[in-house]
């Protein structure tokens, strides 16, 4: 595969995550949920909503800052360290980071010849892209299944028309 096409695959995959083919696209996922809906941890799941949305974020914006040429701090011994607390009251700015993380993103991926470019950490623009998409893709999915727990499905604006009586 030429590298043209690699990277114009690239942008296509952050615009199919951005835009939401075939899945609901990140901001319709977290949109119309209270605060308090989003800081609820369901019986028997590890986190909530806000908490999925704020360990995404930390990841993406590590990420982003690693594209940027910024400095990005040591990560820290545990294994809960990128699980930021989140109750109701971050859900807001939150989402909101994230959302503006991820246009970032789709800014970036937009330019195959940023794509192009190698990190400090020797890794290229793309490869942080695609990382960041694979990883929002794989949490934006159980954050389907937690706003079906939480009885919040489907997210306003949906196409999707199943609730979880109409699924055998």
């Amino acid at each position: 595969m030429d590298r043209i096409e690699r990277f114009s695959g690239t942008r296509e995959f952050v615009e199919q995550l951005w835009e939401g083919h075939d899945f609901e696209p990140p901001a319709r996922m977290l949109a119309g949920l209270s605060p308090e809906q989003a800081a609820t941890v369901p019986f028997g799941c590890p986190y909530s909503i806000a908490g999925q949305v704020a360990h995404m974020r930390l990841w993406q914006d590590r990420w982003l800052a690693k594209i940027e040429g910024r400095p990005v701090s040591p990560e820290p011994e545990g294994p809960t360290w990128d699980w930021p607390r989140t109750g109701s009251e971050e859900w807001e700015s939150t989402r909101d980071g994230f959302l503006n993380g991820l246009e970032k993103v789709r800014r970036v991926a937009s330019d195959a010849g940023e794509l192009r470019w190698e990190t400090a950490s020797g890794l290229t623009v793309d490869t942080y892209v695609v990382m960041i998409v694979e990883h929002n893709i794989y949490h934006l999915g159980q954050i389907g299944l937690l706003r079906q727990l939480l009885g919040a499905w489907p997210p306003p604006g949906s196409g999707e028309l199943w609730d979880e009586s109409s699924v055998s």
